[in-house]
């Protein structure tokens, strides 16, 4: 009878030994999972995270490219505006003549674009047409006074 239970003792012995062994090799997998799953949780929330980071970027970008232009359209706006009173103002000195005082604003928008020439780094001779050359040609009648009062006589 000793025999026979040494025999079973041995037989459980060895079965809960191999129980054990599969537990642990169960165990193992199971935390190999969960491993495999944290890794793939932290590489979608990684790559969320940069998505999200790229969308604000994306976002602030466009931000700024609507408010310059925004700035550029007031600006232009403004300097229309300004163009016009302008207009007004020397048509009105001019007893409503329009058609002079766009002439004499083309005069000054041509001056000002000869002295920006004028003023660049790398102007080195401008070559522009005599006042009066120029005015004869946009159809502006310049008539230049004598020290005497009378007209010269160019």
């Amino acid at each position: 009878m000793s025999a026979e239970r040494d025999k079973r003792a041995n037989i459980l012995r060895s079965e809960g030994e191999r129980l054990s062994r599969s537990n642990v090799a169960a165990a193992e997998a199971d935390a190999a999972v969960q491993e495999a799953e944290a890794a793939k949780k932290a590489t979608v929330l990684a790559a969320e995270a940069d998505a999200a980071a790229r969308l604000l970027q994306a976002e602030a970008e466009a931000d700024a490219i609507v408010k310059a232009a925004e700035a550029e359209a007031t600006s232009t706006r403004m300097a229309a505006e300004a163009t016009k009173d302008a207009l007004e103002s020397i048509a009105s000195a001019l007893s409503g003549n329009v058609e002079e005082a766009a002439k004499l604003e083309a005069l000054r928008q041509y001056n000002e674009a000869q002295a920006s020439l004028a003023l660049s780094s790398n102007a080195k001779t401008i070559i522009a047409p005599r006042a009066d050359e120029w005015l004869t040609k946009i159809g502006v009648g310049l008539s230049l006074g004598t020290a005497d009062g009378g007209e010269s006589k160019r």
